[in-house]
């Protein structure tokens, strides 16, 4: 008799053993599909709705192991539990079906009284991680989703097509989740400046992604008022300070770029100090400038120096968050920053495009395009008193 609960499709050539291990479930609110072999099983899932496979495995046409092998290897069925029931006994027929994928095993050779008492214990447990089981996926499909769409959200918030007077910007953006913390922002300012933010939050996914979208506002509002690094991570991390979490905490470097002296102001909040590549000499400094991280600190706790550096035309420099340069190759070796230095010096005489299009494929090559950590990196070249468009 069919029930309203779970379908279980019980594959077996014996019509008596089939008809056993139904009585040994009646009383439970089951629905039975029967198959006589592995062909007619197969069959059966792409047609119906099964929650529950009980498979003999010496069966003739397509036996038990071909089945279980051709269900598994289909991402729709294979979250479908098998449980075996099978006269074989071996070690090895017990361990090839659990390494094809079966949820449990037991042998026929049980007495009936043992059967009716363990089987339904064995389908309940069964039926039970299915629905577990399809339960999050449907959640993970919705998280998907939702991931998917705060992506396109925070993609939607980086610059695009800005005017930068005096720079020329190009950008790499690689969320590890499709959405993350790294962000980074360019503003117009006053008297042909320009405002730059690259930060990076911890953690990964939506949280982080959240943070970004309240610093682009903020950092907008900061830096037009003050122009001025340091009093903007000030003020920013007045503000993380109440909107974070303990746990969070933020990177920053914000830098203002003077067109008319030619001169890149910046400061640093915990993040890691860019690279700038002199043209002449191809000499490459580090921009270090020591500052507290952001959303941790409060003042007089928290601090950050200023410093101006004079720029010449055609200079470089390259900004990164730490996923750049602790990205990982298969061995566990870590990118590093002499390798970011490395490809700033062989590409010092390309075009900005060109140089960093050859260190984002460098580093896709080095991981094996395999990451665990959002990477962003802007890189700018000083081009005097020129009108460029900035592009990701």
């Amino acid at each position: 008799m069919a029930g309203n609960g779970p379908t279980i499709l019980i594959t077996d050539d014996v019509k008596v053993n089939r008809t056993l291990v139904r009585q040994c479930l009646n009383g439970y609110d089951y629905t039975f599909l029967e198959a006589d072999n592995g062909l007619e099983a197969l069959a059966t899932v792409h047609s119906q709705k099964v929650d529950l496979v009980i498979l003999d495995l010496l069966m003739p046409v397509v036996d038990g192991f071909a089945f279980l092998r051709a269900l598994k290897a289909e991402p729709l069925y294979r979250s479908i539990p098998v449980i075996v029931n099978s006269s074989l006994e071996d070690a090895g027929s017990i361990r090839h079906a659990l390494e094809l994928g079966c949820y449990d095993y037991f042998i026929k050779a049980l007495p009936r009284g043992e059967l009716a008492l363990i089987l339904p214990l064995k389908v309940r447990n069964a039926v039970q991680w299915k629905r577990l089981f399809d339960e999050l996926a449907l959640k993970n499909r919705t998280l998907e989703k939702e991931i998917n769409a705060a992506g396109k959200y925070q993609r939607f918030l980086l610059p695009k097509n800005i005017q930068a007077k005096g720079m020329r910007i190009e950008t790499i953006f690689h969320p590890y989740l499709g959405v993350g913390g790294d962000f980074f922002d360019i503003v117009p300012l006053r008297n042909d400046k320009t405002g730059i933010m690259l930060a990076d939050v911890s953690g990964h996914g939506v949280l982080p992604a959240m943070i970004t979208a309240i610093l682009k506002p903020l950092f907008r509002q900061y830096i037009d008022e003050t122009e001025s690094p340091q009093a903007t991570l000030r003020n920013l991390n007045t503000d993380l300070l109440i909107l974070t979490d303990e746990a969070d905490y933020i990177t920053a470097f914000v830098g203002v770029f003077d067109p008319h002296w030619q001169r890149f102001t910046y400061a640093n909040a915990g993040h890691p100090p860019p690279l700038y590549l002199h043209r002449a000499g191809h000499a490459v400094d580090i921009l270090k400038a020591t500052g507290a991280l952001l959303g941790v600190f409060e003042s007089p706790e928290w601090s950050t120096e200023e410093r101006t550096l004079s720029v010449a035309a055609d200079d470089r420099v390259l900004l990164v968050t730490d996923g750049m340069f602790e990205s990982r190759s298969g061995s566990g070796e870590a990118f590093g920053f002499e390798s970011l230095e490395r490809v700033l010096r062989q590409q010092a005489g390309c075009s900005l495009k060109h140089a960093l299009h050859v260190l984002w494929e460098q580093l896709q090559d080095f991981t094996g395009r395999r990451f665990t950590d959002d990477v962003t990196g802007i890189a700018i070249d000083f081009v005097g008193e020129e009108r460029c468009v900035v592009s990701g």
